[in-house]
């Protein structure tokens, strides 16, 4: 009998270590990390790109969270618009940006801080 109760405690033991490592993954995949970066738009040698919320395992031009501003690079000088409420609030939230949006943000004249409220840096054309 004692060695059908260890078979047994062993199995339940392995099947436990198996749950927790579900669960430790599931966790894992539960947790975001949430990039603000460019998708691109517009036709062929003439791009366009949205500046957008995304999680950071999508593709470039897949889904994303929201869209946060627009930048066009055709116009001389190129045409820079953040929505400044959305941009500061997911930065608050833990966004990281890329640096290539976080040159376009310096561009436009708003802050990187996380703590700075929206409407205090220079507003974008």
């Amino acid at each position: 009998m004692q060695g059908a109760q260890k078979l047994r405690s062993e199995a339940q033991r392995r099947r436990w270590t198996f749950y927790e490592t579900i669960i430790f993954s599931r966790e894992v995949k539960t947790e975001m990390a949430v990039t603000i970066r460019l998708t691109r738009m517009g036709a062929k040698k003439k791009p366009f790109y949205r500046i957008v919320a995304a999680d950071s395992r999508f593709s470039r031009d897949g889904r994303f969270l929201e869209v946060l501003g627009t930048y066009d690079p055709n116009p001389n000088p190129p045409a820079i618009k953040f929505n400044q409420e959305l941009v500061a609030g997911w930065l608050k939230k833990g966004a990281n940006p890329t640096t290539t949006v976080k040159n376009l943000m310096k561009k436009a004249g708003l802050s990187l801080s996380r703590s700075e409220k929206p409407g205090t840096a220079a507003k974008a054309d």
